[in-house]
């Protein structure tokens, strides 16, 4: 499954690009997984699923001593190598498909944002686990933001921020397709699942995985103050996302 999301967004890089912009990404997302992520200044840090490399270029500028970006899609690859370019901070990109194999095993951080729930199956998901457990060292500690697992008790209202979800078959207990369409010019949707949190812990402990936690990625003080409550509303009801953290431990 994991092979499919290269088709799906190599032919929307450009458009995927502009939701780096949205006030979900900039006040909810992007503060969370740096929260959890911690002190990066001096660390090594891979950002699997990178994207066009919002993130990455950030870890960068907050210190980190070597950052590599990895990601599936060439399309997103190249707009983010362009964008390192033009911003001269040395940052290595790859395209890499994380369902495979392993990147090196000597990462202290990994930051695995909206990559894990492209996993179709409980192997798939069991041997992406694996494999960023195996890029980072001893110590080293995962975080990832997922689609909500509670996605399934109601269909959320996500199109002020720029964003519908619509839950299109559930598949067993502990897992949900999921389509996402994104409300750039053009839109674009993707489709990807929501696994159960008991699947994510299952699949994170197995891996070698230990000091497992997770919470809501909910709007920072800021963009309540600069949106207002009223428009986070939906949000804070039903949040979109949840933030895990693992640490490998050996």
């Amino acid at each position: 499954m994991i092979r499919g999301m290269s088709a799906q967004y190599d032919g929307v890089a450009g458009q995927y690009s502009t939701t780096e912009e949205m006030p979900l990404r900039t006040f909810v997302e992007v503060p969370r997984v740096l929260e959890q992520l911690g002190e990066l200044r001096g660390k090594s840090v891979l950002d699997l699923a990178c994207g066009s490399g919002l993130l990455t270029r950030l870890f960068r500028q907050r210190g980190a001593a070597r950052v590599v970006g990895a990601d599936i899609s060439e399309d997103m690859i190249r707009i983010a190598r362009q964008q390192d370019s033009a911003a001269g901070l040395g940052i290595e990109y790859l395209v890499h498909d994380a369902g495979r194999a392993p990147l090196g095993g000597d990462f202290d951080l990994v930051s695995a944002v909206w990559l894990l729930h492209y996993a179709g199956q409980a192997e798939a998901l069991a041997r992406m686990c694996q494999n960023v457990h195996d890029s980072l060292k001893p110590g080293g500690h995962l975080v990832a933001l997922v689609p909500n697992p509670e996605f399934s008790v109601q269909p959320p209202n996500y199109a002020r921020y720029g964003i519908t979800v619509r839950l299109d078959e559930r598949v067993g207990e502990e897992l949900q397709r999921v389509s996402l369409e994104f409300h750039t010019q053009p839109p674009f949707t993707v489709r990807t699942h929501a696994w159960s949190m008991n699947a994510y812990h299952r699949a994170l402990w197995r891996a070698g995985f230990r000091n497992i936690s997770w919470r809501f990625a909910e709007p920072i003080p800021e963009g309540v103050s600069r949106h207002g409550a009223d428009y986070w509303s939906f949000l804070l009801d039903s949040p979109h996302a949840i933030v895990l953290r693992g640490e490998r431990v050996g």
